[in-house]
């Protein structure tokens, strides 16, 4: 019988605290995944479970380092023969943005499920149990295949592309933003209601490293300060989290235009959320060089530009982050790559 990898990462799933009332004050990613496993009722029951503690962090300190190792290590497990689907236990902070990293580059049709928890494992109504038993009981089903990967949370099945932590501290605190889940496990029973997102046939390319993209919050009276530090530091990309859907005021368009200028890739988001910020809404997208991020929160637009820009890079075309202009003789080529992203977003967003 093939075996169900779980590979434990940390986070509050994996939380303690000296006292079972204290569902703040815990210490996150205190426990082993073994010790998870063993607080489901019959979880090695059905089929046989390989456990793997591949790191032992809260969610808010995964880096793309961890990213990377986290995505060769899930992409070797999915190739061996014996294994039927990987389980992934992870803090809820960044769960979204590992989710999405991980469908943009794992190439198997086999199930990949997060999974975390909103309250640590020694509280007296802890979630995580649940989770993980439901986690478990959803790649044990045929219909997981071929769905990308999934997140399951208080019994709401997600896409890798919609789910996001909208509540801070609610039990119930993601939801699929303007798009609806795309199933449910109740009583131990799984239905599925919805198509998951369309996704690349050929994922995007693993890179050894990713360039630095960061991102810039939006507000009003926003100065460029941030936007000149960042460019001044190196940066590659930077992702505008914007007012509405992707509105610039007169001194962030000047400073996106002169980062730009500068040889550093530019998305616009929306800060709000939910909703669309579509190419040349609001903005001269073509002639500025700016991207639009689709429906891509922030976040999940700074993992996308992340990997098409180690794309672009490895296919040898204009460097970026440059401190320098681009000379006249580069702007075909970061036309070029300006288009290649765009076109991304646009069939990922």
């Amino acid at each position: 019988m093939k075996r169900l990898i779980l590979l434990g990462t940390g986070g509050t799933i994996a939380g303690a605290s000296a006292h079972a009332a204290d569902v703040d004050g815990y210490t996150p990613a205190a426990l082993t995944v073994e010790q998870l496993l063993a607080s489901v009722p019959h979880g090695q029951a059905l089929q046989p479970i390989e456990t793997e503690q591949l790191f032992q962090i809260g969610s808010e300190d995964m880096t793309p380092a961890h990213w990377c190792t986290l995505a060769q290590r899930t992409q070797a497990l999915l190739e061996r023969d014996d294994v039927a689907a990987v389980v992934i236990t992870h803090g809820t902070d960044t769960l979204e943005e590992t989710a999405w990293f991980l469908q943009l580059v794992l190439r198997s049709a086999k199930p990949v499920v997060l999974v975390g928890a909103m309250r640590p494992a020694t509280a007296p109504d802890a979630d995580g149990p649940r989770n993980l038993a439901d986690a478990l009981l959803l790649v044990r089903s045929p219909e997981a295949q071929y769905r990308g990967v999934l997140v399951v949370m208080g019994g709401t099945i997600f896409s890798a592309h919609d789910v996001t932590k909208r509540f801070a501290g609610r039990i119930d605190a993601f939801t699929a933003g303007a798009a609806q889940p795309l199933g449910r496990i109740e009583n131990h029973h799984l239905e599925f209601f919805a198509l998951a997102p369309l996704h690349l046939e050929e994922p995007l390319p693993l890179a050894d490293t990713l360039p630095a993209v960061e991102i810039v919050y939006g507000y009003a009276s926003d100065s460029r300060v941030a936007v000149d530090a960042l460019v001044q530091a190196g940066v590659q990309g930077i992702v505008y989290a914007a007012p509405g859907s992707g509105t610039l005021s007169v001194t962030m368009r000047a400073a996106l235009c002169d980062a730009v200028a500068r040889g550093v890739s530019v998305v616009r988001a929306s800060r709000t959320g939910a909703g669309r910020v579509r190419a040349h809404t609001h903005e001269a997208d073509d002639a500025r060089l700016f991207i639009s991020a689709n429906s891509l929160n922030p976040q999940k637009a700074r993992i996308l530009l992340m990997l098409a820009l180690a794309a672009e890079r490895d296919r040898g075309n204009a460097p970026r982050g440059q401190e320098v202009a681009y000379p006249t003789h580069l702007t075909t080529h970061l036309t070029m790559d300006v288009t290649r992203i765009q076109q991304l977003f646009d069939r990922l967003g």
